[in-house]
């Protein structure tokens, strides 16, 4: 299954949830949450709308051509944020000494 048939698959379930929030969002004694529910959805549907249209429009650019310069700027964050770890310095595993008698740090 390509992209866009993953994007058209998302989008039917979407579809779905989105009118049960409807129908939830409709009733007389709806909360609150459940209209805050259906605006998240309706916003949900939307960018997965917009994201399988696309997919639809340009079908084989992402195999037929180079990466665009965004995709390759998040590469190179993302290397870039490998090569910084460890933050610190790491930890040290090892056991300190126990101290002598009569020595002045014991």
């Amino acid at each position: 299954m390509g992209k866009a048939e993953r994007a058209q698959a998302e989008l039917k379930d979407k579809a779905e949830k989105l009118q049960s929030a409807q129908e939830h969002a409709a009733r007389p004694r709806a909360s609150a949450r459940d209209k805050a529910d259906l605006k998240m959805m309706e916003q949900d549907f939307q960018a997965q709308r917009l994201k399988g249209d696309r997919l639809a429009k340009q079908p084989g650019k992402a195999r037929n051509h180079p990466a665009a310069p965004a995709d390759k700027k998040e590469k190179k964050l993302d290397d870039a944020l490998v090569d910084s770890f460890p933050g610190s310095d790491p930890v040290s595993f090892t056991v300190s000494t126990p101290g002598k008698k009569g020595d002045p740090k014991s």
